[in-house]
Parts: structure tokens; C-alpha cells; sequence
């Protein structure tokens, strides 16, 4: 049997430097030795001999074995947070990120809190921004698509958890093409990754879901795409938005012909969202 102490410390060595910032390494750790255990640091320095079963060491060192090669965190936890609430994540989906919760943000400012709104999240992956407005705006009705039968499961139980699931319609199909009727409120957090930069950038990128990422040769394929078809299924004065990855925001507007758009800065001051009107 091990200890505590014993095992959080070879938790850490283990991740030692292994983290995109080397500070994040003991914390990643320490997350990780959390969800096997159920003890946090804190509970390990009031009881550092409590000791551990030999599955549980077990769990915990596959975990590590496992984000040693790049595989997300998220994923080895089973869960992410946003919006200051936990959602399920596993390879079926992207992992939400906190820059999309600039997307939430922005549409719900075209989303009135006391009156009836239809909004439509395209690629909807874990579901965690249309669950985010389902429970921040409660008379709205909503629509969730995706082109993977899997991820829409994972939005599913995702809304289920957060007791939502009955004001969300899930449909499966690319783009528009699910959408019979038009909305208020249209919201998408498209593919932007140009394709010749996934190979160049983190390596945890590798587990999630290519289509979720991959943009096309300049990353713009998914909004010449959405440029086609998105005032077929917006109501006249509705709303579109859509998040951007950095620098594309003016190429983004003017396939989209959004000559009124309006921009939103993640917290790092970056353009991350470009909102136009119908």
C-alpha cells in the first residue's frame, strides 16, 4: 500500500514539465490525483498517511500514463468546466474552451431574459453553449445540431444533467440544413483551424475530433459555407453569431456579409466573436 503523500508526490514527478506551461504540471496532477482519490491537496496535507487501495494507484497511474502522451485532460477527467458549471467531455466532442464562453456572451445580448426567443446552435458538439443559454435565458426555446450522431448524444446527456433537455430539440445534419423554420438567434462556433496548422500546434489537439477543427487550407471554409445558407434560416432582424480564431475576424465578416458586424474580445483581449443582424 501506498500513501497519500507518497503517491501525490509521484503524480507530480511524473507530470514534471510535461504541461504547456510547466507551472500547470503539479496542478494537472493534483486534478487528476483528485478524481481518483477524492482528495485534494489540502485533504493530503491534513492526512498524508491516509493510505491508498491498490486499484485506486492503479487508476491513477494509467491516467498518468495516458496524459504523458498528450492526451487532453479533460478528457483523462471525464468533465470541463464553463460558464462555471460542469460539463461531461470526451473524444465524441471538442472540449469547450473558455475563449467560446465569449460566444455565450454575445448572444445573449440579442436574447431577451423575459420573453420567448428560438435560437439554433449549429455544431453543437458537448452541448455546453446551448445548455449555457438554455439555463441563462429561460424562455427561450432551442434547437441543437450537429453532423455526428455522437456528439449530439453527449449534448444530450449534458442537458439532461442541467434539467434542460425538454426546451432543447437535438437534430442531426450539416450545418442549416436541420433547421425547418427560422430563428431568432443563430450561434455557431465553426471549424477554423486552418488545416496545414493542426500538425503544428499542440499535440492534445490530436484527440479531439478532426472535423471540429480542421477549416479547410485557410480556415474559412466553414463560414463560406454558413454564408450561403444563414439569412435562409434567420429571421429579418435576428441575429447571427460566430466565433473566430485570431485574425480571421474581417475575413469572417466579409464572407458572411456582415458589413454592421459587431465584435466581442475573449479575456485576452483577442477578436474571438463577430456578430452581424439579418
Amino acid at each position: 500500500m501506498i500513501t497519500a503523500r507518497e503517491l501525490l508526490d509521484e503524480a507530480r514527478r511524473t507530470l514534471a514539465g510535461m504541461a504547456p506551461d510547466a507551472e500547470r504540471s503539479p496542478r494537472e496532477a493534483d486534478w487528476l490525483f483528485a478524481s481518483v482519490t477524492g482528495m485534494d491537496s489540502a485533504a493530503v496535507i491534513a492526512r498524508p498517511d491516509d493510505l491508498i487501495s491498490a486499484e485506486r494507484v492503479d487508476r491513477l497511474r494509467s491516467l498518468l500514463a495516458r496524459r504523458t502522451t498528450g492526451e487532453p485532460l479533460q478528457y483523462l477527467i471525464g468533465d470541463v468546466q464553463f460558464w462555471g458549471r460542469r460539463f461531461a467531455t470526451d473524444q465524441r466532442a471538442l472540449i469547450p474552451r473558455q475563449e467560446t464562453e465569449t460566444l455565450v456572451a454575445a448572444a445573449l445580448t440579442a436574447i431577451p431574459p423575459d420573453q420567448p426567443c428560438r435560437v439554433a446552435e449549429l455544431g453543437t458538439g458537448s452541448g455546453a453553449v446551448v445548455v449555457t443559454i438554455a439555463l441563462e435565458r429561460p424562455r427561450a426555446r432551442l434547437i441543437a445540431t450537429d453532423i455526428s450522431a455522437e456528439a449530439l448524444e453527449l449534448a444530450q446527456h449534458n442537458a439532461d444533467v442541467w434539467s434542460v433537455l425538454g426546451r432543447i430539440e437535438m437534430r442531426q445534419g450539416n450545418l442549416t440544413e436541420p433547421l425547418d423554420a427560422p430563428v431568432d438567434v443563430l450561434v455557431f462556433n465553426p471549424p477554423y483551424v486552418p488545416s496545414v496548422a493542426l500538425g503544428a500546434i499542440q499535440r492534445e489537439l490530436a484527440y479531439e475530433p478532426r472535423q471540429a477543427l480542421d477549416g479547410g487550407a485557410d480556415g474559412l471554409d466553414m463560414y463560406r459555407r454558413l454564408g450561403q445558407t444563414w439569412r435562409d434560416v434567420v429571421r429579418p432582424g435576428g441575429w447571427l453569431f460566430v466565433e473566430v480564431g485570431v485574425g480571421q475576424h474581417l475575413a469572417a465578416a466579409e464572407i458572411l456579409g456582415a458589413s454592421d458586424a459587431k465584435l466581442w474580445d475573449d479575456y485576452r483581449g483577442i477578436v474571438r466573436v463577430v456578430g452581424t443582424t439579418h
